[in-house]
């Protein structure tokens, strides 16, 4: 139990590595990627056909690249478009996963992981009253506060489809708007239980750039095989572990 001082970022983020072989946290992060996957596959195999052609339909309307592209297409003996399409549309598949895996993630894991992770490391951390006595309100806080930037986090996707065009402009996109929801849902989600509006408003403006350099850490793990397939699970706890430790150091 530390009751002393708070974790860094960065100790935050380790920490979550090593909670990863505590088997009440194994067994609380299978409903997320579950839901998750069933809602990814329906999706993929019932707009695989659209997909694939609209995305066709787009690389043919862009002029001279769209000349080139039929050219090289000719030469290669292959069909280039259709193989671009497809590379095109999974990549936008792959980015609404981890959007569904991070929503659910946020409602669902974190507030199973919070009892955990306050055992574990912060045991003199409790509840505010406050909280307790209005907690249906603030769980449709929460659920609004979801809804509000996953508006946001889908809108600039749809701006930024074009540019998907360019070479290692997806990389970009995608890391720069998951580490904005993420920066953006999971504080909230772990401080309403904990804390009021005001002191929540407060933390926020405080530890803002914390936020991000911890979900640019988290989202940094995407790109790295095998790490890329428990990055939500590592986001839920280092935000879980950051984010308490900023309330014990607020209730001291």
């Amino acid at each position: 139990m530390l009751t002393d001082r708070q974790f860094s970022v960065f100790e935050s983020f380790t920490k979550a590595f090593a909670c990863l072989f505590d088997g009440r946290i194994i067994l609380r992060i299978l409903l997320p990627f579950i839901i998750a996957g069933i809602i990814c596959l329906i999706l993929l195999f019932a707009t695989w056909g659209p997909g694939i052609e609209l995305f066709e339909s787009l690389l043919q309307s862009l002029g001279w690249l769209s000349v080139a592209l039929l050219k090289l297409q000719e030469w290669m003996g292959m069909a280039l478009v259709g193989f671009l399409a497809g590379l095109i549309f999974l990549f936008l598949v792959f980015i609404f996963f981890y959007f569904v895996i991070l929503i659910l993630t946020s409602l669902i894991l974190v507030p199973l992981l919070l009892p955990v992770i306050e055992e574990k490391y912060y045991h003199h951390l409790k509840k505010s009253p406050l909280q307790k006595s209005v907690n249906k309100m603030i769980f449709m806080a929460s659920i609004i506060n979801t809804i509000k930037f996953s508006f946001i986090y889908l809108f600039w996707l749809l701006v930024s489809l074009p540019f998907f065009l360019l070479p290692g402009a997806q990389l970009l996109i995608s890391f720069f708007l998951n580490s904005y929801l993420v920066k953006s849902l999971f504080p909230m989600d772990v401080f309403m239980d904990y804390v009021s509006r005001e002191e929540f408003l407060q933390i926020k403006e405080k530890y803002n750039s914390e936020f991000w350099q911890l979900s640019f850490l988290n989202n940094s793990l995407l790109y790295i095989p095998i790490l890329n397939l428990i990055a939500p699970v590592v986001m839920a706890l280092s935000f879980s572990i950051y984010c308490l430790g900023l309330v014990s150091h607020l209730r001291k």
